[in-house]
């Protein structure tokens, strides 16, 4: 329906007019049961993205995916929905429990950045569904060189935060962070020689971020994984970087 695709463009655009978003609201509130789950998710996640709390839409959407026998939903839509109730403060564990069980036999045919979400949503939920987590900590500790650094920094964090230990993924995330602070060290080729390539944008998703090393720092200290290799390069390089770091990550 327009409505849940208008509400999703402005969203992803960052811009928020309050009047047109409270019609839209007041419509798909009204009308939610008429929705697809494609269209649910849009809704749930633009209203959350914009900072647009109104427990009544979250209450009928978390109505709707109740009642419904077999929901069929997308990777994508369960990482929207669980991140948009959990974004809200919403979540709740019937409504989370759902999802989880829509949710683990998918786990192969998540993104990247759909997992991530998924992870996070439950961390900030509080909720650990055991055999939703275990598939997670498995699906991501076999195809972690398809996350990014900043991706395997929010799902170890999420895994700390809900102290769930799992092994494999506490292993292959500091062996990724290893090898690319380790690129990261090699000296650049002189411009024009062989091999010379541009210097990388450090941004919030490159290992060598003290931001990043330090959600991972944390997460592992949670479960107490002590890989001491990993801890004195990540210290390093965090001490490269203690400017960087956010007032929140100083204190973890």
């Amino acid at each position: 329906r327009p409505m849940a695709t208008l509400a999703w463009a402005f969203s992803t655009l960052q811009f928020r007019p309050d009047s047109l978003l409270k019609r839209i609201l007041q419509e798909s509130t009204r009308r939610i049961s008429q929705f697809s789950m494609k269209e649910v998710a849009q809704i749930a996640w633009a209203f959350a993205n914009l900072r647009f709390h109104d427990l009544h839409l979250y209450q009928k959407i978390a109505d709707h995916i109740q009642k419904q026998q077999n929901l069929g939903m997308q990777p994508a839509e369960i990482a929207n929905i669980a991140w948009a109730f959990a974004k809200n403060h919403l979540s709740n564990q019937v409504i989370m429990n759902r999802l989880a069980s829509e949710a683990v036999s998918q786990i192969g045919g998540f993104k990247a950045a759909e997992i991530t979400m998924l992870t996070w949503a439950y961390a900030v939920s509080n909720l650990g569904p055991p055999a939703l987590m275990l598939e997670i900590g498995t699906k991501v500790s076999q195809r972690s060189q398809k996350f990014t650094p900043g991706q395997l920094a929010h799902i170890i964090w999420a895994f700390g935060a809900l102290t769930l230990k799992h092994e494999g993924l506490c292993e292959a995330v500091a062996k990724c962070c290893q090898n690319d602070m380790r690129r990261a060290s090699l000296p650049s080729p002189a411009p024009g020689a062989p091999g010379a390539q541009a210097t990388p944008q450090r941004d919030a998703n490159n290992s060598y971020n003290a931001n990043s090393l330090t959600q991972v720092v944390w997460g592992f200290a949670m479960v107490q994984y002590r890989n001491t290799s990993f801890l004195h390069e990540a210290a390093g390089r965090i001490c490269l970087g203690i400017d960087m770091l956010k007032p929140l990550s100083l204190w973890r």
